[in-house]
């Protein structure tokens, strides 16, 4: 199975950069001399990574299904804008989580003071 995707993953480098990745030399000879594909110029690097294991000459490396390989080539990048939305969520539940107990027990606090003045009784009874 994994060989469906070397192929169509050679055709697929070919049209991103015009040349085939190990020079139209034959896969055997093109492994002995350990080539690797040149990277593909303005593409990602996760969409490389994708590619270059789809490349891989040892099956065991290779993209098991071209499923993987369309799940791994569209993987959207993480921005740096999305990481720090991320992140300001996370410290704003955070904060939620420790302040807004405490500032609600204050408040019930502070409530029973006035309820237990409001009542006569206690040190400001009259």
């Amino acid at each position: 199975m994994r060989d469906d995707v070397l192929l169509p993953r050679v055709c697929d480098y070919e049209l991103l950069t015009g040349r085939h990745p190990f020079n139209r030399i034959d896969a055997a000879k093109a492994r002995e001399a350990k080539l690797e594909p040149a990277p593909v110029r303005g593409l990602p690097a996760a969409p490389w990574r994708a590619l270059r294991q789809a490349l891989a000459f040892e099956r065991a490396n290779r993209t098991a299904s071209v499923a993987e390989f369309v799940a791994a080539f569209t993987k959207a990048p993480r921005s740096k804008a999305r990481i720090g939305a991320i992140a300001l969520v996370a410290v704003a539940a955070v904060a939620a989580i420790y302040i807004v107990p405490r500032q609600l027990e204050s408040n019930r606090g502070a409530s029973a003071r006035r309820d237990h003045r409001g009542r006569g009784t206690g040190c400001n009874a009259r």
